[in-house]
């Protein structure tokens, strides 16, 4: 019967071996079980869902957490779920975006044909506001000139 015997230092396999077993660059055989793991003496306790639970928050305990944000992570909140979007959206909520508004130090003041949220998109959205476009196609003279033009 032949054995098979592995290599002691293995010069750079990155390949998989059998069994699951990976060779490191320095040389080291590790499983895959083991990789990209908390070393062991240290255990984590990782906490699933624990955001699951704001929508279900009471709406003026939202609204208090809201007003102490940025107006991205607003907008970022807002673009979560269709409940947040209403709730943010609504006329009733336009204070939150005066005061996320105000959060931001120098900031220019509201122009009279744009609303709060109008406003917060398109300062802080990374999309254009007429043409949706990414920042990185937004070379275009339009998307600078609007931003220039309401500020």
């Amino acid at each position: 019967m032949q054995t098979f015997m592995r290599r002691q230092n293995p010069t750079r396999k990155v390949r998989k071996t059998t069994h699951g077993e990976y060779y490191r660059a320095n040389g080291s055989l590790e499983s895959l079980a083991t990789i990209g793991k908390a070393p062991t003496g240290t255990p984590r306790k990782r906490i699933k869902g624990i955001l699951s639970l704001l929508p279900t928050l009471a709406v003026d305990i939202l609204f208090e957490i809201f007003v102490y944000l940025q107006p991205l992570d607003v907008l970022n909140i807002m673009y979560t779920c269709r409940s947040f979007r209403k709730l943010l959206i609504a006329p009733s909520s336009t204070f939150i975006w005066t005061a996320v508004r105000l959060n931001v130090e120098d900031f220019p003041d509201l122009p009279d044909d744009l609303s709060e949220v109008q406003y917060a998109k398109l300062a802080f959205d990374s999309h254009c506001h007429k043409c949706g476009k990414r920042p990185q196609a937004i070379r275009s003279g339009h998307c600078v000139l609007d931003f220039a033009m309401h500020a």
